[in-house]
């Protein structure tokens, strides 16, 4: 943890989480290093999560207890997630562990670039680029961070991910096939060239 060993906390403690939210097995790691730094990073858990308890000596164990809690609710939808793409044989399926990050590239470069793409090239982002993305854990990743943007009140972003959600599930409901029409694909993209010109 490079911030955490300049003292920067709660700084590292934030790289951790964004880095589970998209999809690398560090909830163990969370959990430790939490722990560890309970004194600084219980407050700031309490507030972020609208927790009605004040964070002192007397409920530490109580706050750790719903940290741990929370942490063991993303791992388990996770292995859920990924369990279902490695059933269907989703390519996020047969990601390992050393390939995960891959994932939050594809999901990065599907929020920020791919969005803007006009038809043709999004089809052929969608048949060589986002595999990873289009499946269960894809959608995992989507809903962790549409919940955190929500939490930081960064509405762009939140549409821009509700659009993410609306593709990937739509891509899972008709596949491919489903974004052929360039009338539905301009329908779905909120943020397309059709809708935003200018960007």
């Amino acid at each position: 943890m490079i911030h955490s060993a300049e003292g920067h906390v709660a700084k590292a403690h934030d790289y951790l989480i964004k880095a589970i939210l998209l999809g690398v097995t560090y909830f163990e790691e969370a959990v430790a290093y939490f722990k560890k730094h309970i004194d600084e990073l219980g407050p700031l858990h309490v507030k972020s999560k609208q927790i009605p308890i004040e964070f002192k000596e007397e409920t530490r164990q109580e706050v750790l207890n719903m940290y741990t809690a929370w942490i063991n609710e993303l791992k388990n939808d996770f292995s859920a997630a990924l369990t279902k793409d490695r059933l269907y044989s989703k390519p996020a399926g047969f990601i390992t562990d050393q390939q995960i990050w891959m994932l939050g590239v594809d999901v990065h470069y599907l929020l920020h670039t791919a969005l803007r793409f006009n038809h043709k090239d999004f089809l052929r982002a969608l048949k060589v680029d986002f595999g990873p993305v289009m499946g269960q854990t894809g959608l995992w990743v989507l809903k962790n961070l549409l919940t955190a943007a929500k939490e930081a009140g960064d509405n762009e972003l939140k549409k821009k991910i509700s659009v993410a959600l609306e593709i990937v599930e739509k891509y899972l409901e008709s596949g491919y096939e489903g974004f052929v029409d360039e009338k539905k694909y301009n329908f779905v993209n909120k943020f397309g060239p059709k809708k935003c010109p200018n960007e």
